[in-house]
């Protein structure tokens, strides 16, 4: 069971995989703050959730520290009873003591009471319009996700959906979202807003196909110039209700976690590549993808899993050249292609992919919730596809394909020979399907 209690303003305490997590501690009573001279911040509600009733907390989840509304005194106090506070690099440098800095998608492991290893990956944010980040400063937002675990997204102070398709790209849809809203405006930018408005929080839910929906922030200050009735309009005339979970300070929310997967390989039995194995994995190769051509000579798993991301480097950048070397120069090779119906034969996939890589459509991929099924020399990897493609108009459409991928270890060389995708949704099909070939 996952749970969300609400303390107030951007102060969530996240149960979730066993753990006890806090979003942005702010517990001071109402009053005036300032973040830095001649800013002040007026806080009009204390939280619903004292300091005292929050402890023990495993791990604080700080979007940044230089602004009152998300690290007020009272919060800054609780950080020295927490053992971990995960953070931005330039926070965790003034911060000392056990925080520690993540920058844009580095991760890493929680440990646990069930001996599990859920991991918290930095994701982007931008705290207002483009080029804000001098005068506020910079700002994270958290991803969590481990095997049998729901996927949370944690905003953070962020005003761009561009930086929202970016997490899409990455991880997919989104099981829970706790996305900062409220429409934040000073004195900068000419008032712009600091943070999603309550129109952007909705497109930003149906961005990351979020299952549920949690809004914070947007109460409690005097900057927040758009509240929970705003919300509640913007996800009704986005179709988003069933949704939303608008949250008053001290109320819960709660889900119950997806059915348990098949468990991981073990490290060991990765780098062996144990014969036989089946495994739900941790495997996420998109546009970070490297091309590790030179390590597929590895017999085992490893050797694999380099030519599995050596393709997702080559997809993600348009590099035919890579994307052919993956593919085995066998006239049974086989593709099974929304776009191309069956193909066989090495030239025959090249050429689809070389409409698919030099045409107007900019394809931007993550293979990810992968299943892999490893023998003595073939190893099969199932999962899903999710990112955008973009056409001549630069307008970015979500894309998910359903993919398995067939790799064979032959003549000193991993190689892919067989691939099957699908795309369920008939419109989404045809509008991608237009989109390529036209």
């Amino acid at each position: 069971m996952t749970t969300i209690h609400l303390a107030g303003g951007p102060t969530a305490i996240i149960e979730w995989g066993g753990l006890r997590l806090l979003t942005d501690p702010t517990f001071s009573p109402p009053g005036i703050y300032e973040s830095a001279p001649g800013r002040p911040l007026t806080k009009l509600e204390g939280p619903a959730v004292t300091a005292h009733m929050v402890l023990p907390v495993d791990v604080v989840l700080l979007s940044h520290d230089q602004h009152a509304d998300n690290l007020d005194p009272a919060g800054r106090a609780i950080l020295r009873s927490v053992p971990l506070t995960l953070t931005t690099p330039e926070a965790a440098s003034r911060l000392g003591g056990t925080a520690v800095a993540l920058g844009a998608w580095e991760n890493t492991e929680l440990h646990a009471p069930d001996g599990s290893s859920p991991t918290v990956t930095a994701v982007p944010a931008r705290h207002g319009p483009p080029g804000c980040e001098p005068l506020t400063g910079p700002v994270t937002g958290f991803m969590l996700h481990g095997p049998n675990l729901p996927t949370i997204y944690i905003s953070g102070d962020n005003a761009s959906l561009d930086v929202v398709t970016q997490i899409r790209q990455r991880f997919g849809p989104i099981d829970i979202a706790l996305i900062f809203a409220g429409a934040a405006r000073t004195s900068l930018f000419d008032g712009a807003p600091l943070t999603l408005t309550s129109v952007d929080a909705a497109r930003a839910a149906t961005i990351l196909d979020a299952s549920h929906v949690v809004t914070v922030h947007i109460r409690g200050w005097g900057h927040i110039s758009e509240g929970p009735d705003a919300i509640d309009e913007a996800f009704a005339a986005a179709g988003l209700s069933d949704r939303l979970t608008n949250l008053a300070p001290g109320e819960r929310a709660h889900w119950p976690d997806p059915p348990r997967r098949p468990p991981a390989p073990t490290k060991d039995q990765r780098l062996r590549g144990d014969p036989n194995m089946i495994g739900h994995t941790d495997l996420h190769y998109g546009p970070s993808a490297r091309d590790r051509l030179g390590d597929a000579v590895d017999p085992s798993v490893k050797g694999a899993h380099a030519a599995l991301e050596s393709f997702y480097y080559a997809l993600n950048h348009r590099d035919a050249d890579t994307l052919r070397e993956v593919w085995a120069d066998h006239p049974a090779a086989q593709l099974n292609n929304p776009l191309g119906g069956i193909l066989r034969g090495d030239d025959a996939i090249a050429d689809l992919y070389d409409k698919i890589l030099t045409g107007p459509v900019r394809l931007q991929v993550t293979f990810d919730d992968v299943v892999e099924y490893l023998g003595d020399t073939h190893a099969v990897f199932a999962g899903r596809e999710v990112g955008t493609y973009t056409g001549p108009e630069g307008t970015a459409v979500p894309l998910e394909i359903r993919t398995t991928r067939y790799f064979r270890y032959e003549q000193g060389h991993w190689r892919q020979y067989h691939h099957h995708g699908s795309i369920d949704d008939p419109a989404a099909l045809a509008a991608y399907q237009t989109a390529v070939t036209g």
